[in-house]
């Protein structure tokens, strides 16, 4: 009998991680498909299916959170969501944030961290839209979030830090490119630096008179030197294959992320998001 028992169970398991997986995969599909059209014209597929997501694994107990699947669902499901919340410019529910606190004991890494203080950026967005904060508690947050955010990217493994590599070659832009350990290595390094110049403009929006306008051209350079790298953009098949074009479709793609981080960070960066291949250096 007790056998019988553990095999249904393990089966209920697989079919419900299946059906997991399904719609996460539904959610990620309708992103894709309706990337180019305005949210306005399909309000609800933003958080249908990954609503379902969240409903499916909050109804699971979190001891499971232990088996490396059930794990991994969950943790796509968070990131999933909170993209989705903050496409949408709605604030992320509780029991979103009970699951990212559930997970945090089991999950680490700068992927993790980010998602938490990403969290933090939408709620505070959502906030705001609902006229909920009086301009001093906006600032005070905004600087709070700023401190976290800088402490969070100190805290990046230096292993993950790119190299200067210097060049008197007339076709290079900036006469240097900077070499990073992997693609997820810029992407990490980029997001952290775009979080940071949309905390920047709330707290100038809300503070004129702070000295925030020359962090902003600090971490605006900061990105810019990173549209230096070559993995940010292509596969490096040597030092010097085609860089000029490198370095112009790189230095537009910052520049675009730069002005799209002023009106909302999290729409404009959700496609790039969802996309990123977070299980390379995730853990």
């Amino acid at each position: 009998m007790r056998s019988s028992l553990q095999a249904n169970n393990a089966a209920n398991q697989s079919l419900t991680d299946e059906t997991l997986q399904s719609v996460l995969l539904l959610d990620l599909y309708e992103k894709m498909a309706y990337q180019p059209h305005p949210e306005s014209e399909f309000p609800g597929s933003w958080l249908s299916h990954v609503q379902g997501a969240l409903s499916i694994v909050r109804s699971r107990p979190t001891a499971g959170f232990s088996n490396p699947t059930t794990q991994q669902l969950a943790t796509r499901t968070v990131i999933a969501l909170t993209l989705s919340c903050g496409a949408a410019g709605i604030p992320i529910p509780e029991a979103l944030i009970g699951l990212y606190n559930d997970l945090d004991s089991y999950v680490r890494g700068a992927k993790w961290t980010f998602i938490g203080l990403l969290i933090s950026l939408i709620n505070l967005r959502g906030d705001m839209n609902n006229g909920k904060l009086e301009s001093t508690d906006i600032v005070q947050r905004a600087r709070d979030l700023y401190e976290e955010l800088s402490h969070a990217e100190g805290k990046i493994p230096r292993s993950w830090w790119p190299q200067r590599r210097d060049t008197s070659e007339a076709v290079v832009f900036g006469r240097y490119y900077d070499v990073y350990p992997g693609h997820y290595a810029t992407q990490v390094f980029n997001a952290y630096r775009i979080m940071r110049l949309d905390v920047c403009s709330i707290i100038q929006k809300f503070d004129p008179s702070s000295e925030v306008a020359e962090t902003i051209t600090e971490v605006a350079q900061a990105i810019l030197r990173r549209c230096a790298s070559i993995h940010s953009s292509t596969c490096q098949v040597s030092e010097y294959t085609s860089l000029f074009t490198i370095a112009d479709i790189g230095v537009l793609r910052c520049i675009d992320s730069i002005v799209c981080s002023f009106t909302k960070y999290s729409r404009s960066c959700n496609a790039r998001l969802d996309t990123a291949d977070f299980g390379v250096y995730g853990r």
